[in-house]
């Protein structure tokens, strides 16, 4: 069945008017276990991440189903390193290039490689009006005839602000992708993710929202390059934040423990 995107709009309406501001993810199952160390996983493996000079970019890491018990990057000026007293860091970028960030438990080791993109403060701007532009996914209009049921199809803006979906403060759901979520995508990946609603091959999906719909509201179509490297450079610095089971997600990269 072909689904014309006048009669998409209208399931997104109606989508939306059953979930309200409910919870949900696009995470998805448990990814396979693999990473980067020779012993230990690391989530993510590889990471990134960002630095500007004037903004702060942070990305989490844990050990898969183990407890790390010390942590280090080399070379050691590229980042600092906050130990969060459960086998996990919290890693603060100091530069810009390719690191190896190690963990250790016992006699186990493990290593990731940390990809930090060089940016600038005017991207983080330019990031941040993108995300915070305002732009409403609107509801369904009135029923054409005046009487009772679904309005017609809402018209589904080209450049919707990031916050309708996004964060603790999504009107509609509550998705967070702080580092915390994405830091195991790459600069590329996450480009494709909200120009085209397309992840890498056998990354998760899970969500109460159809893939097709799920496409539908990430198509940015009118973007310049410039605004997609700065949206990303802005997603970077999102304070990491939980969300429970989404945490630590990208193909291969482990789950949280």
């Amino acid at each position: 069945m072909v689904v014309s995107r006048r009669e998409s709009a209208l399931i997104v309406g109606l989508l939306f008017t059953l979930v309200g501001c409910g919870a949900a993810d696009d995470g998805g199952g448990a990814p396979p276990t693999i990473g980067g160390g020779s012993e230990l996983v690391i989530a993510f493996s590889p990471m990134y991440s960002a630095y500007d000079g004037t903004h702060t970019f942070k990305i989490p890491a844990i050990v898969q189903n183990l407890k790390a018990e010390k942590w280090s990057v080399e070379p050691a000026d590229a980042a600092d390193l906050v130990e969060d007293g459960n086998g996990g860091v919290m890693i603060t970028t100091r530069k810009a290039g390719e690191f190896t960030v190690h963990a250790q438990a016992g006699s186990l080791k493990g290593q990731s490689q940390l990809i930090v993109t060089a940016a600038t403060p005017d991207q983080w701007a330019i990031g941040e009006a993108r995300y915070k532009n305002n732009v409403k996914i609107p509801d369904p209009g009135p029923p054409p005839d005046g009487g009772m049921g679904m309005g017609g199809p809402p018209e589904l803006p080209d450049n919707a602000a990031c916050g309708n979906c996004h964060g603790m403060g999504g009107e509609r759901l509550n998705i967070e992708h702080t580092p915390q979520q994405i830091g195991g995508y790459s600069d590329d990946d996450l480009i494709k993710i909200f120009m085209t609603g397309t992840k890498p091959p056998g990354s998760p999906f899970r969500s109460v929202i159809p893939p097709f719909i799920y496409q539908m509201l990430h198509t940015w179509s009118t973007a310049t390059e410039e605004e997609t490297r700065a949206l990303v450079v802005y997603l970077r610095g999102l304070e990491p934040k939980s969300q429970e089971e989404i945490n630590f997600r990208r193909p291969g990269s482990g789950t949280q423990q």
